[in-house]
């Protein structure tokens, strides 16, 4: 095989050789994932790859054709993503396959690249989801003889998302986490790593301070005396690298230094517990304690009372009627009751973590409507041990309910639903373990007669033996071996395995003694009483003002000496003494484990079923954990049992993806223009019809569905997303007619304004030459009368010589001649220079003002020129009515104050850059059809300045932020002057500079505070309130005219015009304002008023500015 086939269906030989030797060659050239159809199968390369990280994983974001890349588990995540969006239903990832395979990493992964697809960098739950696994695989996850860092409980991790797809939260649901491996494992095999963490983390001090003198002096730690606790130092220097990133982790994600100090104390408090060492009383049948030192430190951790705490360890206090009776306890009894104690601390310590966990991923938004899942199950996978214990027994069913679960979907589900609908399917058999199911979950099975002995006093392992063989020795997968005393064999899908039943009754009750229990609830620690349920109304993460939680010990205790056989004397003062008592049965409605277990295992599938599933296999390739080993008859072993040959014949000849006529019609019609089915519309005939526009072949149409092989939906969608894009031309392509029309219109109305401004000019013009005429018809006459002026006075003046050089002549009879007097020279020069009435003249003022005010209203000499941002406020508020309140923002792009472009703003998120992008919801590009560049050199060479542009978010609050992301400079417009505009803190210290890193531009509150000190000053002026809603950005020129920078951004934000008249912002002004019930009744009116969603008829025509608005703008 040449290992180049990424898809065993498709292999021209199908047999379990072929298969086996495809996979091998390509383990062997490091292609540890391959797909079966829809399923992938992923060998553990036990190795570090470079296959992945955020190279890789953007290469699998919205795959359209699968076929494309090499398999990979990033495209089970993207596909179960991408499905979420597109068809509106829950999915499901289940990751399976043996201890060592490599579920929890592959689990790890898909988490990952899940949250990375949907990453919002304003949200901090991406982070939380993530950084939570690290902190659960600490406390539930061990080294095993056959994997470093087996899971010890299962986790169905929720993802939640809104119907945009954008993360809501998230949650943990834990199962059987395996308790007993606090106090006892097998040789080679390890605790819980916390312990190993903690060793390895806490100073010396701290250790000191609390008796953790060395780890291997812990039964915990050192079950097998002589074993190291740590290979070498490396190994120790890991661990506590380890312990200070759990510390980072848990701070981060959201745990209190308080919470975290409790946590610490109680993992001591279990060390010390199990430490504990009883010993033969010599004066009774019960036991005294040896090392009583340490008991002052574990009732310091749990914070009770250390008598009480030794007299639960070494009795037991029952009620019998109205008496009281205590009993004490054994060697054996007081060992169990002590591993009891530490395994119930454990245990609840790690369900409240998981609580804690949970409420700090919960669904941050409650008013998010049609909430979706993810979920990604991370189960224990099948064991066989040396020793198999009930541990083993409940990891092992749980994997036989996944592989019927698998065998369900996969091969029973498909085939009743080609015999309902009377397709001619293939005749595929496979391997059904209904049975063995029913042997543990039936009425009377195997679960049902160990709860049935667990609550008989007297039942014992071996009872419990005997009942087995009576009820179940007739079951072919149910086998007890001859002469093997308390085992007994189950035949599992994946092989036999033999189990002893040593223990069962004890792990199933999985009850503390009435004693424990009352010393408990006398504990002051908030912690303890959470974990122990002790009080309900308490919630996670909630501490009382009377109730401490217990602290890790930070200096020496100060411990009173206990004495165990003093203290046994006084027991006989509170009831009647009875020794050794036989082991009491369960409470009546107490819950086993069993049950707890079935129940649980009822609810996974439940949510299993109720979603669509995506599978992952994961292959262990050998059992020494080596790379580059490849074990055939372990890998075959594997494949057989999981039924990949099968799995590869039905998904080579059978229907995959099963959808209803209108599932299939709402999904795929746009092929065949067909984009919704009626009830009289005949389903059959139109699906068929769009199946044949397809092309496709081998595909089946039934009574109610449509059957289609896994490849003929890669090649639906991508059919769908070709038949999309061509609509969105045609929408484009009419979009531009629609607006060369709405040019063409504007155009005219220009040119209408330009004829009415020319005629304008035109009649400004005869008025000034008719005034330069009249002027000039004046001067002339003026010279005139002048030039007659002088001429009389010369005459005078030669009168006037001659009378004075001569005698007067007396004049005859027709008279005397007389020269003119000066006063009648000055009277008619002063007339000469008065206009006459008919000669026209200079119009007065007042025939100035009434001729401007006859003019035409489109004339300029009637309008006074808006400024930019009230021009784009004018235009907006005229449209904010009619817009879907989806919308946020609008954006006005401008050079040297021409508006290029505007775009309205739905997504939280946009990058404008000096590509050609059209605006797809993400990117904004400059150079795209939708923005109408100017012909200008200059503005041809703007869109470099631009570059990779700027990154606009905005949140929930309704507060935008801005990242730079080009070399060149970026500046908010009006930094400088703050009072102006809604800016941040953070503007002002970056001195108006945009950084590459997220700052606040517009402040909601500072928007606020604003409106406080601005309405009284414009007396609710709705046009200047509103230009507080508005701020711009300029690229590479830092300034504040307009005309000295080449490009910029104005921005208005919805959010903040929507909080005019809204009544909850009116009152918190009011407290702010201080105003009166008077004044607060007339401000209402008028803040009612300021709705612009609804006040849109003062904003149609534009208002004159004020030349208080000039001097702010």
């Amino acid at each position: 095989m040449s290992g180049t086939v990424d898809d065993l269906a498709s292999l021209s030989e199908l047999d379990e050789k072929s298969l086996l030797e495809e996979i091998q060659a390509r383990y062997e050239q490091q292609k540890i994932y391959t797909y079966i159809g829809d399923i992938v199968i992923a060998v553990n390369p036990y190795s570090s790859l470079p296959i992945y990280g955020q190279a890789n994983w953007m290469q699998y974001k919205d795959l359209k054709i699968r076929s494309e890349l090499p398999p990979h588990i990033y495209e089970v995540s993207d596909s179960a993503y991408q499905n979420l969006k597109r068809n509106r239903f829950n999915q499901c990832c289940v990751v399976s396959g043996e201890s060592g395979a490599g579920k929890t990493e592959s689990t790890k992964l898909i988490i990952e690249h899940i949250v990375k697809l949907c990453r919002h960098e304003t949200n901090q739950l991406h982070q939380r989801i993530v950084q939570v696994n690290p902190l659960l695989e600490a406390f539930g996850n061990a080294q095993t003889v056959i994997n470093d860092n087996s899971s010890r409980f299962g986790k169905f991790i929720e993802l939640n998302f809104d119907s945009n797809g954008q993360i809501l939260g998230g949650s943990i649901s834990e199962y059987l986490l395996e308790k007993s491996r606090v106090v006892s494992h097998n040789e080679g095999e390890r605790s819980f790593h916390i312990f190993y963490y903690l060793f390895a983390g806490l100073d010396k001090e701290r250790r000191d301070a609390n008796l953790l003198n060395s780890a291997e002096d812990h039964r915990i730690m050192n079950q097998f005396r002589g074993e190291k606790i740590y290979e070498d130092k490396a190994e120790m220097a890991e661990c506590k690298k380890k312990w200070d990133e759990l510390l980072s982790i848990m701070t981060s994600v959201g745990f209190i230094e308080l919470e975290i100090d409790g946590i610490l104390a109680i993992l001591a408090a279990i060390l010390h517990i199990a430490d504990v060492k009883f010993i033969p009383d010599p004066n009774s049948d019960g036991v005294l304690i040896q090392n009583e030192n340490i008991l002052g430190l574990i009732s310091e951790l749990l914070v009770v009372k250390a008598e009480e705490l030794v007299k639960a360890l070494i009795s037991n206090t029952s009620s019998v009627g109205t008496e009281k009776v205590t009993s004490l306890k054994n060697e054996s009894q007081a060992n169990d009751g002590r591993d009891a104690l530490a395994k119930a601390l454990y245990g609840r310590l790690f369900t409240w973590i998981v609580s804690k966990i949970n409420s700090l991923l919960k669904i941050q938004d409650r008013m998010a409507t049609n909430e979706m899942t993810i979920g990604i199950l991370d189960i224990y996978g099948f064991e066989n041990f040396k020793n198999n214990s009930f541990e083993q027994l409940c990891i092992n069913i749980a994997n036989e309910q996944l592989q019927y679960f698998f065998n369900f979907h996969i091969f029973q589900l498909e085939l009743d639903e080609y015999k309902s609908e009377g397709i001619s399917g293939s005749a595929i058999t496979f391997v059904d373990n209904r049975p063995l199911l029913d042997l543990f979950m039936d009425r009377l099975g195997m679960f049902d007669l160990l709860d049935d002995e667990s609550r008989f006093p007297q039942g014992t392992d071996q009872t419990l033996i005997d009942k087995f063989a009576k009820n179940l020795s007739k079951k072919p997968e149910f086998k007890l071996p001859k002469g093997q005393g308390l085992q007994f064999m189950i035949t599992h899908f994946a092989g036999s395995v033999t189990y002893s039943a040593q223990g069962f009754l004890e792990k199933n009750r999985d009850t503390l003694s009435d004693s424990i229990m009352r010393c408990l609830k006398t504990s002051t620690s908030l912690l303890v009483t959470e974990i122990f349920n002790l009080l309900p109304e308490v919630k996670a993460g909630t501490y009382g003002r009377n109730l401490r939680i217990s602290v890790l010990m930070k200096g020496p205790v100060k411990m009173q000496p206990v004495n165990s056989a003093a203290l046994k004397k006084a027991f006989n003062l509170g009831g009647t003494l009875r020794a050794n008592p036989t082991i009491d049965g369960m409470a009546p409605g107490t819950r086993t484990l069993a049950t707890s277990f079935k129940t649980s295992l009822d609810s996974l599938l439940q949510k299993l079923m109720a979603a669509q599933p995506h599978f992952i296999r994961c292959i262990k390739p050998n059992a020494a954990k080596e790379p580059n080993h490849f074990d055939k008859s372990l890998v075959l072993q594997q494949l057989s049992y999981t039924g990949v040959l099968e799995t590869v014949k039905i998904r080579r000849q059978g229907y995959s993806t099963r959808l209803t006529f209108p599932e299939f019609v709402q999904r795929y019609g746009l092929i065949s223009s067909v984009f919704q089915l009626t009830p009289n519309d005949n389903g059959s005939q139109i699906c068929e019809q769009i199946m044949n526009k397809s092309e496709l072949k081998d595909w089946q149409i039934g009574k109610t569905k449509v059957f289609l092989k896994y490849q003929h939906v890669e090649q639906l969608n991508l059919m769908v997303t070709e038949a999309s894009k061509k609509i969105v031309a045609c929408q484009k392509f009419w979009r531009s007619v629609l607006a060369q029309r709405k040019l063409k219109s504007l155009k005219a109305m220009a040119k209408d304004c330009s004829d009415q401004w020319q005629a304008l000019c035109n009649v400004i013009s005869e008025i000034s030459e008719k005034e330069f005429s009249i002027q000039k018809s004046l001067n002339e006459q003026d010279t005139k009368d002048h030039q007659t002026f002088l001429e009389a006075e010369r005459r005078r003046k030669e009168m006037e010589a001659i009378s004075a050089s001569q005698p007067a002549i007396q004049n005859n009879a027709a008279g005397t001649v007389r020269a003119p007097s000066s006063s009648a020279v000055k009277s008619t020069a002063a007339n000469l220079f008065t206009p006459s009435a008919n000669m026209g003249g200079i119009p007065e003022e007042s025939s100035q003002n009434s001729f401007l005010m006859s003019l035409p209203d489109g004339f300029a000499g009637r309008q006074t020129v808006n400024s930019t941002t009230q021009i784009l406020l004018t235009e907006t508020l005229g449209k904010l009515g009619q817009l879907s309140t989806e919308i946020w923002a609008k954006l006005y792009y401008m050079e040297k104050n021409a508006i290029i472009g505007k775009v309205y703003l739905r997504d939280w998120e946009v990058v404008i850059d000096d590509t050609d992008t059209e605006y797809n919801g993400l990117v904004i590009g400059i150079n795209s059809s939708a923005f109408d560049h100017l012909d200008d050199s200059e503005s041809k060479s703007i869109s470099k300045a631009i570059g990779k542009g700027v990154n606009i978010v905005r949140d929930v609050e309704g507060n935008i932020y801005l990242k730079k992301l080009s070399k060149c400079d970026i500046f908010i417009k009006g930094y400088s002057e703050p009072d102006r505009f809604c800016f941040s803190q953070e503007v002002g210290a970056s001195e108006g500079k945009l950084k590459y890193d997220q700052i606040k531009v517009f402040d909601m509150k500072v928007f606020k505070q604003r409106l406080v000190r601005e309405i009284p000053k414009t007396n609710w002026d709705p046009y200047y309130l509103a230009r507080l809603c508005a701020f711009s950005f300029a690229f590479v020129k830092d300034c504040t005219r307009d005309v000295e920078t080449p490009c910029w951004v104005c921005l208005i934000n919805f959010l903040a015009l929507d909080l005019f008249g809204k009544p909850a912002v009116i009152d918190e002004l009011q407290k702010a304002m201080k105003l009166s019930d008077k004044d607060l009744k007339e401000a209402k009116t008028k803040w009612a008023a300021l709705d612009f969603r609804r006040r849109i008829d003062g904003f149609g025509g534009g208002r004159p500015n004020s030349s208080r608005d000039s001097a702010r703008m």
